[in-house]
């Protein structure tokens, strides 16, 4: 029983220590990122992503609830009418 405890610390322990020189884990990273903020630095997974292209062309296969939200998304519709086409297409009076 005591040999099996002995070779799980082992274990455990030659794998962190294996996974830190190869460069495995979040402890390796997180010496990276300190060093590349300490040196005004980012690291290639940090960049700031690119923004999104707009779609050329609107899907053939889109729900008008799709469409209504994108109209509104580009600024096309004020929030009146949005709420307004909402109601007209759920059949809401009021």
């Amino acid at each position: 029983m005591m040999s099996l405890l002995m070779l799980m610390v082992v274990a455990l322990v030659v794998g962190r220590l294996a996974g830190a020189v190869l460069g495995v884990g979040p402890r390796s990273h997180y010496h990276r990122r300190q060093w590349a903020r300490m040196h005004g630095r980012t690291l290639p997974d940090e960049a700031a992503p690119a923004l999104p292209r707009a779609p050329a062309a609107a899907p053939l296969n889109e729900t008008p609830l799709e469409r209504l939200q994108g109209r509104f998304a580009r600024g096309d519709i004020s929030v009146d009418e949005y709420e307004r086409e909402l109601n007209r297409m759920y059949g809401i009076r009021g």
